[in-house]
């Protein structure tokens, strides 16, 4: 015959160990999740780079964008080129076997006749961008486009851009290398893990 203390004992047992099953699914749940996410930001796939686009969009900040873009632009890719920016911002330009650095609003000056179309979003974040290059897009009925940003970001730039674009139009992302050491890869591997969340948010809330 078991007693009130006993039946008790039980059910807080029982409370444990369902709360202890639990926890670990929670935990395993979250590390599958970080998983899957680090493998995107370290290995995203690379959009294609010699197909055609209606234009191409490099995103902010540009240091070792612009010139990944540009390169798209030389080799034929598309002649319209859209640059996000902001005053004070710098690219890195590779000429020969040296490298230089150019100013991203002088730059913007200098090819505004020549299919460069510059912009500063009213948001700094990736989101403001998308927005401000869907408006584009759908002044100019611009049917696809090729984004450029570097290869720590490309995982959730494709997604906010596919999600707030809008469904027609195409985004083929292509990511430039900007040889990270291993504590910066720590770094933005944990900062992107953290940024895809609030892009969940802001994605279904907003697009």
């Amino acid at each position: 015959m078991t007693t009130p203390r006993s039946d008790q004992a039980t059910r807080i047992g029982t409370t444990k160990v369902a709360l202890k099953h639990v926890s670990l699914a929670i935990i395993t749940l979250i590390a599958v999740w970080f998983l899957f996410l680090s493998g995107g930001v370290v290995f995203p796939p690379q959009g294609e780079t010699e197909g055609q686009s209606d234009a191409i969009v490099s995103l902010a900040p540009q240091e070792h964008r612009l010139y990944t873009a540009t390169q798209l632009v030389e080799n034929g890719h598309i002649d319209t080129l859209v640059i996000s920016h902001f005053a004070g911002q710098i690219a890195k330009r590779e000429t020969g076997e040296s490298t230089r650095q150019i100013s991203v609003t002088d730059y913007c000056q200098e090819h505004a006749d020549n299919g460069v179309t510059c912009f500063t979003p009213s948001e700094d974040a990736t989101i403001g961008e998308a927005f401000a290059v869907r408006e584009l897009a759908t002044q100019e009925s611009w049917d696809n486009l090729t984004v450029v940003t570097t290869r720590e970001h490309a995982f959730r730039a494709h997604y906010i851009f596919e999600q707030c674009v809008g469904d027609d139009v195409e985004v083929n992302l292509v990511h430039a290398d900007a040889n990270l050491s291993i504590g910066q890869w720590v770094s933005h591997i944990v900062y992107e893990n953290a940024a895809f969340f609030k892009a969940l948010w802001q994605t279904s809330t907003r697009c």
